[in-house]
């Protein structure tokens, strides 16, 4: 092989060489941190499990059917009449369940980039007690994807655009992207923290499979699961939070998606 044919090789090996790597840097998750579902086994001891099948979309969740009150705890609503601020008393359970929004037509035009244009479906679980419904607990939404939709690609890009539109100033927010476990799978997670006295948190786990793209939101307050335990049972608010983060987690590890 003449010096010439070597080095048009070379060359070429060289351009094949540095598309690869462009692109596997391209494909590579930006992990942040790796976390895990984590649930106090204790929560639920006395209460029994109750699945919910969405045949229309493929998916399930089996989850408590609420909890039981270990102590006197305060609550609030806002009804359609009037504020209600209510005590439930110890040994009560109070009741945890699925409540579906309308579900939304079809989408003709998929969009790759906004895909909650995209949205077929939204729920969320609440609690109903007293003529209330009340709690800060998982919500879902499922949207159809667009051909060619790539999540490790939207996931990269949302993170990148979302900091660029934080507040300047030390109580902004942070956004910021996980691989959290999940009944044993890393499942892709995009974690907004605000940076206020309760430290609050939104994380919402993308889970991708077949047509859809199925999004669960868990809200909640780093502050009070970073207090210790003694604090955060004996304060009424820290408790409820605390309890409606475990049973967040709870919910979301009872997830199931069936084959479509």
């Amino acid at each position: 092989m003449t010096k010439p044919k070597k080095l048009v090789v070379i060359l070429c090996l060289l351009v094949v060489v540095m598309v690869l790597v462009i692109f596997a840097l391209k494909n590579k998750p930006s992990l942040v941190k790796k976390d895990r579902v984590v649930v106090d086994t204790n929560l639920n001891k006395g209460v029994s499990l109750t699945t919910y099948i969405n045949t229309d979309h493929g998916f399930s969740f089996t989850y408590p059917d609420g909890f039981i009150v270990d102590k006197p705890t305060e609550f609030s609503c806002n009804t359609q009449n009037e504020f209600k601020y209510f005590t439930v008393k110890p040994g009560i359970i109070v009741p945890l369940e699925v409540k579906d929004y309308v579900p939304m037509n079809d989408t003709i035009n998929l969009s790759k980039e906004n895909i909650d244009q995209n949205k077929v479906f939204a729920g969320r679980f609440v609690y109903r007690y007293n003529g209330c419904e009340f709690g800060n607990l998982v919500s879902f939404t499922i949207v159809k994807k667009a051909k060619g939709f790539d999540l490790d690609s939207y996931l990269n890009k949302k993170v990148q655009q979302d900091n660029t539109h934080q507040p300047d100033s030390p109580t902004g927010y942070k956004v910021s992207r996980l691989l959290i476990e999940v009944n044993g799978k890393g499942v892709p997670v995009i974690r907004t923290e605000a940076f206020n006295s309760t430290h609050s948190i939104e994380d919402t786990y993308y889970f991708d499979q077949g047509k859809y793209l199925y999004m669960l939101g868990d809200n909640f307050s780093q502050t009070v699961l970073d207090m210790p335990a003694n604090e955060k049972m004996n304060d009424n608010w820290s408790r409820i939070m605390w309890q409606d983060h475990q049973l967040s987690q709870k919910i979301i590890s009872g997830f199931k998606i069936s084959n479509q």
